[in-house]
């Protein structure tokens, strides 16, 4: 598994399966920016988001689309990039 892959896997794993707001600051870039209308961008409303998420959440990743090639994206749903610093950011569609 690419060191990409293993990226966006934690730290999904991280926000949205453990809801943990913390992973946030090891994980989202300072100029994160959201996908979803659920949130506005930046790791702040990110992080807001996670923390309150339901009681009875749950996630499951769909599925991960690594590029083989260093400081390349990793594709995750939802679409978090890896970035070569560890930190993630949407990527561009």
């Amino acid at each position: 598994m690419s060191n990409a892959r293993k990226t966006v896997l934690t730290a999904a794993g991280e926000l949205f399966g453990h809801k943990d707001p913390s992973a946030v600051d090891r994980w989202v870039a300072a100029d994160y920016t959201q996908h979803s209308t659920l949130a506005a961008d930046g790791p702040e409303a990110l992080r807001r988001l996670v923390a309150g998420l339901p009681e009875g959440f749950s996630y499951e990743g769909a599925r991960v689309i690594a590029d083989g090639e260093p400081g390349r994206p990793a594709r995750h749903v939802p679409r978090l990039r890896a970035r070569p610093s560890g930190r993630l950011r949407r990527l561009p569609r």
